[in-house]
C-alpha cells in the first residue's frame, strides 16, 4: 500500500500484479500490457495499455479509467465515473459506477452493470449483456444485441441495434428500440413514449405511459399491449390478444 499517489510507466515493458497494488490517493499506471490481481486506489485510478488488460478487480474512490486493445475484469467498482475503451473485445462481470458509466468497445459482454448516472454502451459489434441499470439516461449502440434486463432510472432509454433479443425493458420517461433485425422481447415498459422499430416484433407485454408506436417489415406478434395515448402499428401481418389505447388507434399493413 502507498500512503500517497501512485504511478507506475513502463513502457514497452509488461506489468504484472500478483497480489494487490494500493494507494490511498491517485493511481496511474501504463504497460504494454497490464495483467494482475487487484488494484485499489483512494481516488482516481487510471490504467492504460496498447496490449490487453487483464484485472481480477480494480476499485476506485472517485474516477476508473481503463483503456487497452481488450478489456477483462469480474469486478470494478468506481466511486464516481466509470470509463473503459477498447478495440477489442471487452469482458466484465460486475461493474458499478456511482456516476456516469461509459463503454466503447469491439465487443462487450457483462453479467451487470450499474450506474448514478448516465450509461452509453457503443459496441462495434455483437453486445450480450446481463443486467444494466442506468441511474438516469441509457443509450446503447451496437450489433446483435441480447440481454437480461435494461432499465433506465430518472431518464430515457434509447437503443440502436442489429438483432435484438432480450427479457425486459424499463425507462423511466421515453423508450425507442431501431434494430435492422428482429425484435424480441420478454415485455417493455415506458413511462412516456414507447416505439420499437424492427425485420419483425414479439413482445408479450407492452406498456406505453403515453403514445406507443410500433413498425415493421414483417409480422409484429403481440400479447397485451397499453397504450396511455395513441397506438400506431405499422406491420406486414399484426397478431394481439388484447389492445388498450387512451388515444386514437391506427393498425395498418
Amino acid at each position: 500500500t502507498i500512503g500517497r499517489n501512485a504511478s507506475v510507466t513502463a513502457g514497452a515493458g509488461d506489468l504484472a500484479v500478483t497480489g494487490t497494488f494500493a494507494s490511498t490517493g491517485a493511481t496511474q499506471a501504463s504497460a504494454a500490457s497490464i495483467t494482475g490481481g487487484t488494484f485499489n486506489a483512494g481516488s482516481s485510478l487510471t490504467l492504460s495499455s496498447p496490449g490487453a488488460i487483464k484485472l481480477n478487480a480494480a476499485t476506485s474512490g472517485t474516477t476508473l479509467a481503463l483503456s487497452g486493445t481488450t478489456i477483462d475484469a469480474p469486478t470494478l467498482n468506481a466511486g464516481s465515473d466509470l470509463t473503459l475503451t477498447s478495440t477489442g473485445a471487452t469482458t466484465l462481470g460486475t461493474a458499478t459506477a456511482g456516476g456516469l458509466l461509459a463503454i466503447t468497445a469491439d465487443s462487450l459482454t457483462d453479467t451487470a452493470l450499474t450506474s448514478g448516472g448516465n450509461t452509453t454502451l457503443k459496441i462495434a459489434k455483437a453486445a450480450t449483456l446481463g443486467t444494466v441499470k442506468a441511474g438516469s439516461n441509457l443509450a446503447i449502440t451496437a450489433g446483435p444485441l441480447s440481454f437480461a434486463a435494461l432499465s433506465s432510472g430518472t431518464g430515457t432509454t434509447t437503443i440502436t441495434s442489429g438483432a435484438a433479443t432480450g427479457g425486459t425493458i424499463a425507462a423511466k420517461t421515453s423508450l425507442s428500440l431501431i434494430s435492422t433485425g428482429a425484435v424480441k422481447l420478454d415485455s417493455a415498459t415506458s413511462g412516456t413514449t414507447l416505439a420499437l422499430s424492427g425485420t419483425t416484433i414479439a413482445v408479450p407485454t407492452l406498456n406505453a405511459g403515453t403514445d406507443l408506436t410500433l413498425t415493421s417489415t414483417g409480422a409484429t406478434t403481440l400479447g397485451t399491449a397499453m397504450a396511455g395515448g395513441t397506438t400506431t402499428v405499422t406491420a406486414s401481418q399484426l397478431t394481439f390478444t388484447s389492445l388498450t389505447t387512451g388515444g386514437n388507434a391506427s393498425l395498418s399493413g
